[in-house]
């Protein structure tokens, strides 16, 4: 999705009366907690299993999908239902799998884990290619790279390896493509999985107050990461660790509230200021199954419009796909 830098993500948030400040000091004053009705904006096919979502200042929605494609829904069709994959254009293809996707100022960024001997980490390419050239790697990350975030103010991207439970920052002009690995950001015990095979530890991550959120899907736990006055990165600290939260993927925050995909409960879960209040948004009798994202809109129309990646990837008949609801 179109990530906000600290800067324009503050002045954003400030203009709705409701702004994320550090870890306790927020307000409900102006906030509305409810729910409109859910809907199936795409629906795609096995093995088609969309696992994360992102949208460009346009409002051109782009899915980023396990089989190793990025395909896009032109904004003229995002208020719709019922489009299949024809109704969506081809933006990128990768030997492997392409996990947390964003967009910003024309160029769209991507986890990929390749099935080839192309290193796993981040990549970049034009976001008018229409799936016609290679795309660029920023930097290599060994393990399972998840989701990214676009931090413009400090030309870099955050990008979540889930194996390993780590934080990595790779610079926006591919300085770290040459090097063997891109540089750790955050890492420690509260990122970390459970650590046995296939543990999952950080995962979705979104801008919060004058830091970051960070999903750590084993533990149901969210974790903020100061960002100190050189942008590096600050002490983590436990935000809020609930049964409810666990199987936490995709996240992003409006104001003091935050969105979780909880992938192993089927909803989407929305986190009261402080952490001390659960409210679920959408779930199974909504046709959630297995949820590895939410984005909201980024126009007019649509920027109270929560998007769901359907992954659906361990349902028993999976209808993976986009869901649209409103709050």
């Amino acid at each position: 999705m179109v990530r906000f830098g600290r800067r324009r993500f503050l002045t954003a948030v400030g203009a709705t009366g409701a702004l994320a400040t550090p870890l306790g000091r927020t307000s409900l004053e102006g906030i509305t907690v409810s729910t409109g009705p859910t809907e199936r904006l795409l629906s795609l096919e096995p093995p088609d299993f969309p696992e994360n979502l992102g949208f460009d200042a346009e409002g051109n929605l782009y899915v980023g999908i396990t089989s190793g494609e990025i395909r896009r829904g032109p904004r003229e069709l995002t208020d719709e239902t019922g489009l299949e994959r024809d109704d969506t254009e081809p933006v990128a293809t990768f030997p492997g799998g392409v996990g947390g996707v964003s967009v910003d100022d024309g160029t769209v960024y991507a986890a990929v884990r390749p099935e080839n001997d192309d290193p796993s980490g981040a990549y970049a390419i034009d976001a008018d290619v229409n799936g016609e050239a290679d795309p660029e790697l920023l930097g290599a990350i060994s393990g399972f790279p998840n989701d990214l975030l676009v931090d413009a103010d400090d030309e870099r991207l955050l990008v979540t390896e889930s194996s390993m439970g780590r934080v990595y920052s790779v610079s926006l002009d591919g300085d770290d493509a040459e090097d063997e690995e891109a540089p750790v950001w955050s890492e420690g015990s509260l990122l970390a999985g459970e650590g046995s095979e296939g543990s999952f530890g950080a995962n979705g991550l979104t801008f919060f107050g004058e830091g970051v959120l960070v999903a750590n899907t084993d533990f149901g736990r969210l974790v903020y990461v100061p960002i100190d006055s050189e942008d590096d990165a600050g002490d983590p600290a436990i935000y809020v660790e609930r049964d409810g939260l666990v199987g936490a993927d995709g996240i992003t925050a409006w104001g003091p509230i935050v969105y979780v995909a909880a992938n192993r409960q089927n909803e989407v879960v929305r986190v009261l200021p402080n952490g001390k209040i659960l409210l679920t948004a959408a779930d199974a009798d909504n046709g959630l199954q297995f949820p590895s994202d939410v984005v909201f809109g980024t126009v007019e129309g649509q920027r109270t419009d929560l998007f769901v990646c359907n992954f659906a990837v361990q349902a028993d008949d999976p209808e993976p796909g986009v869901l649209r609801t409103g709050f």
